[in-house]
């Protein structure tokens, strides 16, 4: 498994402060995604 991206202080994602581990690797492909260059399951 590959990782795109670690955020040890992240207050985007959910309540309070925590860590967010973002994974490689997406077959959805979603219209307008915000993250296009992690669909690549080889990325990070």
């Amino acid at each position: 498994m590959y990782y795109a991206t670690i955020k040890p202080r992240d207050i985007a994602n959910g309540p309070g402060v925590r860590v967010s581990l973002f994974v490689s690797g997406c077959t959805h492909h979603c219209k307008n995604c915000f993250n296009q260059e992690a669909w690549d399951f080889h990325y990070g």
